[in-house]
């Protein structure tokens, strides 16, 4: 009983943090830039920027998918259902996504203060 219990708090918590990261992946995508930089950008370079923030992203969903992988390894939760490899698949693409959305929609709406 007490395993089911502390199985359930490492997946509610991975997945509150996996939240967390996706909304912070969203907006620091989407973020503007400042005024000097937005008015020698050409179109060419707010995609480029927008790539850029989704690759970052991209690279902090894979990192954090390995170490919630190798968590629920080292708890003895591979065994579970496949927790481990499911929440860090998840993982990395609640981020990927939100970050994906948020990089789209700075190259779309080109935004700046």
């Amino acid at each position: 009983m007490a395993h089911r219990v502390a199985i359930t708090v490492v997946v509610y918590v991975e997945a509150l943090a996996a939240a967390c990261i996706s909304l912070l992946a969203f907006l620091k995508s989407g973020w503007a830039v400042d005024d000097f930089l937005a008015s020698r950008m050409t179109d060419a370079d707010w995609v480029h920027v927008g790539c850029l923030r989704f690759l970052g992203w991209f690279l902090v969903g894979a990192a954090l998918a390995c170490v919630v992988w190798l968590v629920n390894r080292r708890l003895g939760l591979a065994t579970e259902l496949g927790v481990a490899s499911g929440m860090a698949v998840l993982t990395a693409l609640f981020i990927w996504l939100a970050s994906g959305i948020g990089a789209a929609m700075f190259v779309i709406e080109r935004p700046y203060f």
